[in-house]
């Protein structure tokens, strides 16, 4: 066990000793350690206990923060992996429940003016006896652990909790911001550089795509349209704000509408493969003169993305129903095989708030 550095004071000398470590947390112990050398040297200036309790409380919170912050780190690290479960046990170790109210008041605070570090701390550090304050880069990562968790939940084919996390995360935002995003917020992002505001707008519309996604799913089709009308608010004009529409669509049989979708998603984007993948597969369900026009969607996406496992699949479908039994086999191994390999998706860029 560490050692511990306790100071004692004699008149103008000072010495340091090696003491054991005893079960408090070691910034307390220093903080106390340093009142006392303070007293004993007959300083003009005193800590009262007010202030000790407070810097305790900072303390405690900093470690506590620092522990949830690691397995959120810990976490992403699993999931990344494709360690659905692993992942799952290690965000589940996170208490958001405890830490939702910080949460929210530390986005809440990232719209108002900037005041001194002094006052700020006088006037927001304590609610309740609980200490609020937290750094946007914790909220980040904790809204990313929360997204992450969710995403494995739905990969271990539990929608229907991958669903509740998602709520949790539009608990969270729109707590903060219940009426949209503020506008001393859209004032900071007129003074930040395209490039970075471009960056931020893909981070929140990506998240909220996601989440629709998993609702969709899970045949929500109330909340998955609030999160993709959130995705649209940001950018209608994008070609997964459309793909995602069209996904919604297509799970309710709206096939003629999905295809609407899909097709307003590649006027935008001729070269987006997702949709071209989505278009081919209602044109092979209906058949005949549709399944060489599938045919050529799915070619088309396999040209711009060679690995993606559901082109090839889909492709091996069409194959199939044309009456072509080598290819469509071929088909199906290379989808197979490039499943395995399919990389898991990053979430490290794409967090569902704009806070920075």
């Amino acid at each position: 066990m560490a050692a511990m550095m306790l100071c004692t004071c004699s008149g103008d000398q000072s010495k340091f000793e090696e003491m054991p470590q005893s079960p408090e947390s070691l910034a307390t112990r220093d903080f106390s350690a340093s009142a006392s050398c303070s007293r004993t040297g007959n300083r003009e200036t005193t800590p009262d206990d007010s202030q000790v309790n407070e810097v305790e409380s900072d303390l405690r919170e900093t470690l506590s923060l620092n522990y949830e912050e690691a397995r959120a780190l810990l976490g992403r690290l699993e999931y990344q992996r494709g360690n659905f479960d692993a992942a799952l046990q290690v965000l589940q170790g996170i208490d958001i429940r405890s830490l939702k109210p910080r949460m929210t008041t530390a986005i809440t605070e990232s719209a108002k003016p900037r005041v001194s570090p002094r006052s700020s701390r006088r006037k927001t550090s304590q609610v309740n006896g609980m200490l609020v304050h937290m750094s946007m880069h914790s909220v980040s990562l904790l809204l990313e652990a929360i997204l992450l968790k969710a995403k494995s939940l739905e990969s271990l084919g539990r929608v229907t909790d991958a669903a509740e996390e998602c709520r949790t995360i539009i608990d969270i935002v729109e707590s903060a911001w219940p009426s949209g995003v503020p506008e001393a917020k859209k004032e900071v992002w007129k003074s930040t550089p395209y490039d970075k505001v471009k960056s931020l707008h893909k981070l929140e519309m990506e998240a909220w795509l996601d989440l629709a996604s998993i609702y969709t799913k899970l045949e929500s089709w109330h909340d998955s349209n609030i999160c993709l009308y959130k995705a649209e608010s940001i950018n209608s004009f994008n070609s997964k704000c459309w793909h995602v529409k069209g996904l919604i669509l297509e799970a309710q049989s709206l096939h003629q509408e999905a295809l609407s979708a899909f097709s307003f998603s590649l006027s935008i984007n001729p070269d987006y493969a997702p949709s071209m993948v989505c278009m081919a597969g209602i044109l092979r369900n209906l058949g005949g003169k549709s399944l060489p026009i599938a045919r050529t969607f799915l070619r088309n996406a396999i040209r711009l993305e060679p690995t993606n496992h559901k082109a090839w699949l889909g492709l091996g479908l069409v194959s199939k129903s044309e009456g072509l039994p080598l290819e469509a086999a071929d088909c199906f191994k290379a989808a197979y095989e490039l499943r395995e390999l399919s990389p898991i998706q990053d979430f490290s860029e794409q967090l569902p708030i704009l806070l920075h």
